[in-house]
Parts: C-alpha cells; structure tokens; sequence
C-alpha cells in the first residue's frame, strides 16, 4: 500500500472505529414515581468516532444484596458529554448504582 492510500485509510479508520465510553458521576435517588429509582450518570465520548452504545445500569441493595439491572442505548457524537437519567423499577431500599458503557453493543 502506498503512502497516499496511507493517508486516506488512516483518517477514515479512525472515524470508523466508533466512539470510546466512559461513565462518570452515577448517583441514584427516589424517583417521580413510586417503585422507581433514578440513576443518573455522564457518558462522555473519549474518542473521535460515533455510534450507539450499550449503557448497563446495576442497582444493588446495600442491605439485601440484591441485585437490579437494566439496559439502555445512547447515541454518541465523536468527543460528545452526554447525561444519561434513568427511571429503574426496584423495590423499596438502600440502593447503590454501578453504570458502565459499551461499544460496539454486546
């Protein structure tokens, strides 16, 4: 391959290699509506690339041990911040979230 395939292959690789997750900020408090929680968290784009990314929510009861999960996707724009707010259905309790994001969608 020669140089200047080089320099068009490169560059489009990488707005082709899609967007690099990471969660920040996760907190969970009693939702609007009763048996519900709200998980919110910042999802922002490390990367250049776009693309839709799998967003794991994981409610666990400090108490009990048990555990609530859920899923949502969220679009990404290359180096974009976005907030995530999620409304999970859990029963009364003590409540810690874990959120993580994926690409490409597992």
């Amino acid at each position: 391959m020669g140089a200047r395939a080089l320099i068009f292959v490169v560059p489009l690789w990488l707005a082709c290699s899609g967007p690099r997750p990471s969660v920040d900020g996760v907190r969970v408090t009693p939702g609007p509506l009763p048996g519900r929680y709200r998980v919110e968290a910042t999802v922002t784009n490390r990367a250049r690339g776009e693309g839709q990314v799998e967003v794991r929510i994981e409610l666990r009861d400090r108490r009990s041990g048990r555990v609530v999960e859920t899923e949502r996707d969220l679009p990404l724009h290359g180096h974009e911040e976005a907030h995530l707010t999620a409304d999970v259905e859990a029963p009364a309790g003590d409540w810690d979230a874990r959120v993580s994001a994926d690409y490409p969608p597992q």
